[in-house]
């Protein structure tokens, strides 16, 4: 029954009632019970698009994307496996705005922003990279930022920018790292985090850059 069908129809018959209070309160448990059981299938679908990301990363991305031997490499501006992610990302944003309305729709695309840059942000560090290999996760990384401006959520935003500064360090030269780590985009992340991005660049024993931060 629709609450326009609740308030017309049946409450006009139980309004000087006891019944009348017994009915309000059946609602609300109803009403409770719904929004309960809406919740748990909208964080399931939620999870579930965040794990089918992770599989698509896991069986798409190769080792070998990030330490390609020449630049003939970065005329794909990005890998496959980022291109696969952003079209299903563009697909299920689509969806949730076809059958979500209001705040509803924030609240879903914020937790699913928020999971989404968790899988990548842990996907990135499995890898080490080149100086080419570099420039290739940035152009990832960029495009995955272009897909998550269509969610039009500033936190879910200033996670993957934080992002894609945090790859950037993968091509500074070692020399500038400590000043980019104090810059505007990355101040205030713990230091683990950043020497976190600066050990999977492929220089880092070499250049000495385990004292970088300190």
């Amino acid at each position: 029954m629709s609450e326009k069908q609740f308030q017309d129809s049946l409450i006009p018959l139980v309004l000087s009632s006891p019944k009348h209070s017994l009915c309000l309160q059946k609602r609300r448990q109803l009403r409770e019970q719904l929004e309960g059981k809406i919740d748990t299938g909208l964080d399931r679908a939620v999870a579930a698009v965040a794990g089918w990301v992770r599989n698509i990363l896991s069986a798409e991305q190769k080792k070998t994307d990030f330490k390609p031997e020449d630049d003939s490499v970065l005329g794909q501006m990005v890998t496959p496996a980022c291109a696969k992610v952003v079209k299903f990302i563009s697909s299920i944003a689509q969806t949730i705005h076809s059958y979500l309305d209001g705040k509803n729709v924030e609240v879903v695309l914020t937790e699913l922003g928020t999971r989404l840059h968790r899988v990548i942000f842990d996907h990135l560090q499995q890898f080490q990279y080149n100086s080419l290999g570099a420039m290739l996760v940035i152009c990832d990384v960029n495009e995955y930022r272009r897909s998550i401006k269509d969610f039009k959520i500033p936190i879910v935003l200033e996670l993957f920018e934080k992002l894609h500064a945090l790859c950037n360090l993968l091509v500074v030269v070692p020399d500038n790292l400590k000043q980019v780590c104090s810059g505007e985009q990355l101040v205030g992340l713990d230091k683990s985090v950043l020497m976190g991005f600066i050990q999977l660049r492929y220089d880092y024993r070499t250049a000495k850059l385990a004292t970088v931060l300190k």
